[in-house]
Protein backbone atom coordinates (compact mmCIF):
# COMPACT_ATOMS: atom_id res chain seq x y z
CA UNK A 1 0.00 0.00 0.00
CA UNK A 2 1.33 3.24 -0.79
CA UNK A 3 -0.64 4.38 2.30
CA UNK A 4 0.26 3.00 5.82
CA UNK A 5 -2.29 2.14 8.04
CA UNK A 6 -4.40 4.77 9.51
CA UNK A 7 -6.09 4.07 12.80
CA UNK A 8 -9.67 4.27 14.22
CA UNK A 9 -9.30 6.91 15.96
CA UNK A 10 -8.18 9.21 13.13
CA UNK A 11 -11.77 8.54 11.80
CA UNK A 12 -13.29 10.22 14.60
CA UNK A 13 -11.03 13.21 14.49
CA UNK A 14 -12.55 16.32 15.63
CA UNK A 15 -9.23 19.24 15.57
CA UNK A 16 -10.20 22.08 14.37
CA UNK A 17 -7.07 21.81 11.83
CA UNK A 18 -7.62 20.17 8.88
CA UNK A 19 -6.31 16.57 8.92
CA UNK A 20 -4.39 15.93 5.89
CA UNK A 21 -4.41 12.40 4.69
CA UNK A 22 -2.25 12.16 1.43
CA UNK A 23 -0.24 14.72 -0.73
CA UNK A 24 0.46 14.36 -4.66
CA UNK A 25 2.79 17.58 -5.61
CA UNK A 26 0.36 20.68 -4.34
CA UNK A 27 -2.58 18.61 -4.24
CA UNK A 28 -3.54 17.17 -0.31
CA UNK A 29 -6.71 14.81 0.50
CA UNK A 30 -8.11 15.51 4.01
CA UNK A 31 -10.03 13.32 6.14
CA UNK A 32 -12.92 15.88 5.68
CA UNK A 33 -13.52 14.77 1.94
CA UNK A 34 -13.69 10.84 2.70
CA UNK A 35 -16.19 11.62 5.30
CA UNK A 36 -19.14 9.93 2.59
CA UNK A 37 -17.50 6.76 2.10
CA UNK A 38 -17.99 5.35 5.81
CA UNK A 39 -21.45 3.43 6.57
CA UNK A 40 -22.52 3.42 10.06
CA UNK A 41 -22.23 -0.43 10.73
CA UNK A 42 -18.35 -0.71 9.49
CA UNK A 43 -16.08 -1.82 12.44
CA UNK A 44 -13.37 0.68 12.84
CA UNK A 45 -11.19 -1.60 10.97
CA UNK A 46 -13.15 -2.67 8.01
CA UNK A 47 -13.05 1.95 7.70
CA UNK A 48 -9.26 1.75 8.27
CA UNK A 49 -8.84 -1.24 5.67
CA UNK A 50 -12.05 0.90 3.44
CA UNK A 51 -9.59 4.28 4.11
CA UNK A 52 -6.39 2.46 3.05
CA UNK A 53 -7.76 2.02 -0.68
CA UNK A 54 -9.30 4.72 -0.95
CA UNK A 55 -6.07 7.23 -0.01
CA UNK A 56 -4.46 4.40 -2.39
CA UNK A 57 -6.21 4.94 -5.24
CA UNK A 58 -6.16 8.68 -4.36
CA UNK A 59 -3.09 8.92 -4.80
CA UNK A 60 -2.49 6.68 -7.89
CA UNK A 61 -4.78 8.76 -9.99
CA UNK A 62 -3.35 12.02 -9.19
CA UNK A 63 0.71 10.63 -10.18
CA UNK A 64 -1.27 9.34 -13.40
CA UNK A 65 -2.74 12.60 -13.96
CA UNK A 66 0.51 14.48 -13.48
CA UNK A 67 2.43 12.29 -15.35
CA UNK A 68 -0.78 12.88 -18.11
CA UNK A 69 -0.02 17.19 -17.52
CA UNK A 70 3.91 16.50 -18.67
CA UNK A 71 3.29 14.37 -21.61
CA UNK A 72 -0.23 15.88 -23.46
CA UNK A 73 0.61 19.11 -25.37
CA UNK A 74 -3.06 20.40 -25.58
CA UNK A 75 -3.39 22.21 -22.16
CA UNK A 76 -5.38 25.13 -23.36
CA UNK A 77 -8.29 22.52 -25.44
CA UNK A 78 -8.35 20.28 -22.05
CA UNK A 79 -8.62 23.48 -20.13
CA UNK A 80 -11.49 25.07 -22.70
CA UNK A 81 -13.51 21.38 -21.96
CA UNK A 82 -13.36 21.79 -18.92
CA UNK A 83 -14.34 25.43 -18.43
CA UNK A 84 -17.63 24.32 -20.78
CA UNK A 85 -18.42 21.09 -19.11
CA UNK A 86 -18.44 23.13 -15.44
CA UNK A 87 -20.90 25.58 -17.34
CA UNK A 88 -23.21 23.16 -18.56
CA UNK A 89 -23.31 21.56 -15.44
CA UNK A 90 -24.10 24.85 -13.57
CA UNK A 91 -26.52 26.08 -16.27
CA UNK A 92 -28.44 22.20 -16.08
CA UNK A 93 -28.99 22.57 -12.38
CA UNK A 94 -30.23 26.22 -12.26
CA UNK A 95 -32.43 24.96 -15.29
CA UNK A 96 -34.22 21.98 -13.11
CA UNK A 97 -34.35 24.42 -10.17
CA UNK A 98 -36.52 26.78 -11.78
CA UNK A 99 -38.22 24.26 -14.19
CA UNK A 100 -39.22 22.50 -10.82
CA UNK A 101 -40.77 25.92 -9.08
CA UNK A 102 -42.36 27.37 -12.09
CA UNK A 103 -43.56 24.35 -14.13
CA UNK A 104 -47.01 23.26 -14.62
CA UNK A 105 -47.90 19.98 -15.22
CA UNK A 106 -51.60 20.61 -15.92
CA UNK A 107 -52.46 20.43 -19.53
CA UNK A 108 -55.65 21.07 -21.38
CA UNK A 109 -57.08 18.05 -23.15
CA UNK A 110 -58.55 19.93 -25.78
CA UNK A 111 -54.98 21.27 -26.60
CA UNK A 112 -53.10 17.74 -26.52
CA UNK A 113 -56.55 16.04 -28.89
CA UNK A 114 -55.87 18.66 -31.28
CA UNK A 115 -51.97 18.36 -31.58
CA UNK A 116 -52.70 14.72 -32.29
CA UNK A 117 -55.45 15.71 -34.99
CA UNK A 118 -53.14 17.82 -36.54
CA UNK A 119 -50.05 15.56 -36.28
CA UNK A 120 -51.86 11.92 -36.63
CA UNK A 121 -49.19 10.82 -39.53
CA UNK A 122 -46.16 11.65 -36.95
CA UNK A 123 -47.66 9.54 -34.50
CA UNK A 124 -46.82 5.78 -36.16
CA UNK A 125 -46.70 2.58 -33.89
CA UNK A 126 -43.71 1.02 -33.21
CA UNK A 127 -45.13 -2.48 -32.20
CA UNK A 128 -48.01 -4.35 -32.43
CA UNK A 129 -51.06 -3.05 -30.12
CA UNK A 130 -54.56 -4.21 -29.16
CA UNK A 131 -57.31 -3.40 -26.76
CA UNK A 132 -58.16 -6.67 -25.18
CA UNK A 133 -59.02 -8.99 -21.74
CA UNK A 134 -56.46 -11.67 -21.44
CA UNK A 135 -55.98 -14.06 -18.09
CA UNK A 136 -53.18 -16.36 -17.19
CA UNK A 137 -54.66 -18.45 -14.43
CA UNK A 138 -52.93 -21.05 -12.46
CA UNK A 139 -54.46 -24.22 -13.09
CA UNK A 140 -53.71 -25.28 -9.62
CA UNK A 141 -56.22 -22.19 -8.16
CA UNK A 142 -59.67 -22.23 -10.08
CA UNK A 143 -62.12 -25.05 -11.60
CA UNK A 144 -61.89 -24.99 -15.26
CA UNK A 145 -65.70 -25.30 -16.35
CA UNK A 146 -66.47 -22.61 -13.63
CA UNK A 147 -63.77 -20.53 -14.50
CA UNK A 148 -64.51 -20.38 -18.33
CA UNK A 149 -68.38 -19.65 -17.79
CA UNK A 150 -67.59 -16.53 -16.06
CA UNK A 151 -64.93 -15.89 -18.29
CA UNK A 152 -67.78 -16.48 -21.34
CA UNK A 153 -69.96 -13.98 -20.00
CA UNK A 154 -67.47 -10.74 -19.17
CA UNK A 155 -67.81 -8.45 -21.99
CA UNK A 156 -66.28 -4.54 -21.88
CA UNK A 157 -68.17 -2.68 -19.21
CA UNK A 158 -69.38 -5.71 -17.49
CA UNK A 159 -66.10 -7.76 -15.85
CA UNK A 160 -67.00 -7.68 -11.89
CA UNK A 161 -67.33 -11.56 -11.59
CA UNK A 162 -64.23 -11.97 -13.86
CA UNK A 163 -62.10 -9.25 -11.85
CA UNK A 164 -63.20 -10.38 -8.46
CA UNK A 165 -61.65 -13.85 -9.07
CA UNK A 166 -58.76 -12.52 -10.96
CA UNK A 167 -57.48 -10.13 -8.72
CA UNK A 168 -57.28 -13.39 -5.58
CA UNK A 169 -56.30 -15.88 -8.04
CA UNK A 170 -54.80 -15.00 -11.52
CA UNK A 171 -50.91 -14.71 -11.85
CA UNK A 172 -51.53 -11.89 -14.33
CA UNK A 173 -54.83 -10.44 -15.86
CA UNK A 174 -55.39 -7.39 -18.15
CA UNK A 175 -59.28 -6.69 -18.59
CA UNK A 176 -59.64 -3.17 -19.24
CA UNK A 177 -61.03 -2.94 -22.32
CA UNK A 178 -60.39 0.76 -23.15
CA UNK A 179 -56.56 0.27 -22.85
CA UNK A 180 -53.98 -0.29 -25.64
CA UNK A 181 -51.40 -3.04 -24.72
CA UNK A 182 -48.38 -4.09 -26.18
CA UNK A 183 -49.27 -7.43 -28.24
CA UNK A 184 -45.84 -9.11 -28.60
CA UNK A 185 -45.83 -8.64 -24.39
CA UNK A 186 -49.06 -10.56 -23.95
CA UNK A 187 -48.23 -13.47 -26.73
CA UNK A 188 -44.93 -13.77 -24.76
CA UNK A 189 -46.98 -14.93 -22.13
CA UNK A 190 -48.36 -17.96 -24.21
CA UNK A 191 -47.13 -20.94 -24.84
CA UNK A 192 -45.35 -20.56 -28.41
CA UNK A 193 -47.11 -24.11 -29.33
CA UNK A 194 -49.88 -23.07 -28.73
CA UNK A 195 -49.61 -19.94 -30.95
CA UNK A 196 -47.56 -22.05 -33.99
CA UNK A 197 -49.25 -21.04 -37.46
CA UNK A 198 -51.56 -18.02 -36.02
CA UNK A 199 -51.37 -14.70 -37.28
CA UNK A 200 -51.81 -12.39 -34.77
CA UNK A 201 -54.07 -9.78 -35.56
CA UNK A 202 -56.34 -12.40 -36.86
CA UNK A 203 -57.18 -13.56 -33.11
CA UNK A 204 -60.64 -12.41 -31.61
CA UNK A 205 -61.02 -15.07 -29.12
CA UNK A 206 -58.21 -17.88 -27.36
CA UNK A 207 -57.92 -20.29 -24.53
CA UNK A 208 -54.99 -22.79 -24.50
CA UNK A 209 -53.08 -24.55 -21.13
CA UNK A 210 -50.31 -26.01 -20.35
CA UNK A 211 -49.15 -27.98 -17.44
CA UNK A 212 -49.28 -24.91 -15.05
CA UNK A 213 -51.43 -22.30 -16.27
CA UNK A 214 -54.75 -21.70 -18.49
CA UNK A 215 -54.74 -18.94 -20.75
CA UNK A 216 -57.49 -16.87 -21.95
CA UNK A 217 -57.40 -14.08 -24.62
CA UNK A 218 -60.03 -11.55 -26.18
CA UNK A 219 -59.13 -9.29 -28.79
CA UNK A 220 -61.32 -6.43 -29.57
CA UNK A 221 -59.17 -4.15 -31.90
CA UNK A 222 -55.84 -5.23 -33.25
CA UNK A 223 -53.33 -2.53 -34.77
CA UNK A 224 -49.85 -3.73 -36.18
CA UNK A 225 -46.63 -1.82 -36.47
CA UNK A 226 -46.53 1.20 -38.89
CA UNK A 227 -50.47 1.93 -38.24
CA UNK A 228 -51.25 5.14 -36.64
CA UNK A 229 -51.01 4.98 -32.72
CA UNK A 230 -54.70 6.22 -31.35
CA UNK A 231 -55.22 9.06 -29.44
CA UNK A 232 -54.54 7.20 -26.14
CA UNK A 233 -51.65 5.15 -26.92
CA UNK A 234 -50.12 8.31 -27.84
CA UNK A 235 -51.19 10.57 -25.58
CA UNK A 236 -48.35 10.49 -23.53
CA UNK A 237 -46.00 11.23 -25.85
CA UNK A 238 -48.08 13.93 -26.39
CA UNK A 239 -47.86 15.05 -23.09
CA UNK A 240 -44.41 14.85 -23.12
CA UNK A 241 -43.74 17.17 -26.26
CA UNK A 242 -46.11 19.73 -24.54
CA UNK A 243 -44.01 19.45 -21.22
CA UNK A 244 -40.99 20.20 -23.10
CA UNK A 245 -42.12 22.51 -24.43
CA UNK A 246 -42.92 24.31 -21.35
CA UNK A 247 -40.09 23.62 -19.67
CA UNK A 248 -38.16 25.26 -22.89
CA UNK A 249 -40.23 28.86 -22.34
CA UNK A 250 -39.25 28.78 -19.16
CA UNK A 251 -35.44 28.94 -19.26
CA UNK A 252 -35.79 30.99 -21.83
CA UNK A 253 -38.25 33.38 -20.09
CA UNK A 254 -35.51 33.01 -17.09
CA UNK A 255 -32.50 34.26 -19.27
CA UNK A 256 -34.69 37.21 -20.63
CA UNK A 257 -35.37 38.54 -17.18
CA UNK A 258 -31.92 38.15 -15.70
CA UNK A 259 -30.90 39.60 -19.10
CA UNK A 260 -32.95 43.06 -18.76
CA UNK A 261 -32.31 42.99 -15.41
CA UNK A 262 -28.21 43.06 -16.10
CA UNK A 263 -28.70 45.09 -18.90
CA UNK A 264 -30.11 47.93 -16.46
CA UNK A 265 -26.92 47.48 -13.98
CA UNK A 266 -24.78 47.82 -17.54
CA UNK A 267 -23.11 44.67 -15.88
CA UNK A 268 -22.28 43.20 -19.45
CA UNK A 269 -21.08 44.31 -22.96
CA UNK A 270 -21.57 43.44 -26.29
CA UNK A 271 -18.60 44.65 -28.82
CA UNK A 272 -19.86 43.20 -32.07
CA UNK A 273 -20.68 46.26 -33.40
CA UNK A 274 -16.47 46.93 -33.80
CA UNK A 275 -15.78 43.48 -35.72
CA UNK A 276 -15.20 44.35 -39.04
CA UNK A 277 -16.09 40.95 -41.01
CA UNK A 278 -14.35 40.50 -44.98
CA UNK A 279 -16.27 38.89 -47.33
CA UNK A 280 -14.99 38.23 -50.85
CA UNK A 281 -16.86 37.53 -54.11
CA UNK A 282 -15.69 33.94 -55.77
Amino acid sequence: MLWATVSAAMLSCTSKKEQILAKVYDDYLYLSDVNGIFQNNMTPEDSTKLLDLYVDDWVRNKLFENEALKRISNHDQIEKQVKEYRSSLINFAYQNLIVKERLDTILDEESLSKFYEDNKEGFRLDNDVMRCFFVKVPKAKVNKVTFEKIWDKAKPGATEELLQICSKEATLYMLEDTVWNNADEIFLQIPKQSLKGKEYSDITKFRTEDDEYFYYLQIFKYLQKGETAPYSYARKRITDIFLLQRKKEIVEQAKDKILEKESRKHNFSIYTDRLKIKSENK
